[in-house]
């Protein structure tokens, strides 16, 4: 948890000065452009000077105003940390959801896709790991022939804990058909 923290504060501090240089560069090259227009307006007639307008830079040195796909706050820094613990991993969940109930909807599957990993209602050539509450399930006999990972809820709760991926090793769910 600690190295997750080390990296946040990191990037963050990284990502502000990048947009702090930034702007700082287009407000001096607005500045530049703004005296280059105004030493080439001496040349020319007062009545063109007084017609000419320069280019708008508002967009490019309004406070405030940064490209929304780079991260500056933390909230944001940290959201892209939790994709990175389970990112290229799919997951399929046996056996944890009530029948009736809309998987999407519950909040084991919502954690996980906080986390980066990417949810299916069915195995695929995609899926990595089965989370399983107990062996024996059609989805357990798939990830055992296809050599996926087989797991327990609590492998996704400890990886989301720790902000790390868990191995898998350690968190097989029991056995009951013996």
């Amino acid at each position: 948890a600690f190295e997750v923290l080390r990296r946040v504060h990191q990037d963050f501090f990284a990502e502000r000065a990048g947009h702090l240089a930034l702007a700082n560069k287009k407000a001096k090259d607005a500045a530049m452009a703004e005296l280059a227009r105004g030493l080439d307006s001496e040349s020319e007639d007062a009545d063109n000077e007084a017609q000419e307008k320069p280019a708008s830079t508002e967009l490019e040195t309004t406070p405030g105003r940064r490209d929304p796909q780079v991260p500056v706050t933390v909230p944001e820094i940290l959201a892209l940390e939790k994709k990175k613990v389970l990112a290229g991993i799919g997951l399929v969940f046996s056996g944890v959801f009530p029948l009736d109930a809309p998987p999407h909807e519950q909040k084991m599957w919502r954690l996980a896709e906080q986390f980066g990993a990417r949810c299916e209602t069915q195995p695929g050539p995609n899926t990595s790991h089965v989370v399983a509450k107990t062996w024996g399930t059609g989805k357990c006999q798939w990830a055992k022939e296809n050599g996926r990972h087989v797991v327990s809820p609590d492998w996704l709760f400890c990886s989301a804990f720790l902000w790390s991926k868990a191995d898998e090793r350690a968190f097989n769910p029991p056995d009951h058909r013996k």
